[in-house]
């Protein structure tokens, strides 16, 4: 699992990276700062959504 949420965070540092070279203007930084950090955000909260998913799925399921 961290290495798929590796692989996703440096995505998205180079689509950052991008945004500064193409740009390179403040407003277009901030913005692709805060969107970074909300793409990992949502990433995290779907490995838990999943992880929850797993976990009560498991567990409501009779043997």
């Amino acid at each position: 699992m961290l290495e798929v949420q590796d692989k996703f965070i440096s995505k998205v540092d180079e689509e950052l990276h991008g945004l500064f070279v193409e740009y390179g203007d403040i407003i277009n930084i901030e913005m692709a700062i805060i969107y970074r950090v909300i793409y990992i955000c949502a990433f995290k909260d779907a490995l838990r959504s999943n992880a929850d998913f797993c976990f009560s799925y498991i567990f409501s399921t009779s043997c």
